[in-house]
């Protein structure tokens, strides 16, 4: 359950990092943005986005909350809490971020066809870059994993050959 604990854990780092990075290079939503053709839509779009922001950042503090008290109630003093840490503190961003009520939509504030297949395409896009992000998170964490080892056995080896 440890090891499961942690691997989810850098999954979920993993691909929160990637897609803020990525996603501001996302080429669906560039094109998006490029469809807004009014200074309203586009004040909106940004108002939108910094709405979602600290939502996400409420989210983030809600959960490191909740995970603070759940390692403190349960006494958690593993090698392994600060997975439970971050797993706790993700699960349950992700969870506010999908359960909180959001004022604006910019589906609301679209005109054209277009506009709207354009925004749906981005959408799409950007969890597909969010679960792309997590998988790699996922490997990396495996592989890391396995190099660590890897060296941890080959230094305890040398380790006992030269004592020997």
């Amino acid at each position: 359950m440890k090891i499961s604990t942690c691997l989810l854990s850098s999954g979920l780092i993993f691909a929160s990092i990637y897609t803020m990075i990525v996603g501001k290079y996302n080429q669906k939503t560039i094109k998006f943005i490029g469809t807004l053709d009014s200074i309203e839509q586009l004040e909106m779009y940004t108002r939108i986005q910094a709405e979602r922001t600290v939502i996400y950042l409420q989210g983030q503090i809600l959960g490191m909350l909740f995970a603070i008290f759940y390692l403190y109630y349960f006494r958690y003093s593993t090698n392994y809490s600060y997975c439970y840490f971050s797993l706790i503190t993700f699960i349950i961003t992700i969870i506010y971020y999908l359960l909180k009520q959001k004022k604006h939509k910019m589906n609301d504030y679209l005109k054209t066809k277009e506009q709207k297949e354009m925004w749906e395409e981005s959408k799409q896009s950007m969890k597909t870059t969010y679960i792309f992000g997590f998988i790699l998170g996922l490997i990396g964490y495996i592989i890391l994993g396995k190099i660590v080892n890897y060296f941890l056995n080959k230094e305890s080896t040398k380790f006992i050959n030269i004592n020997q």
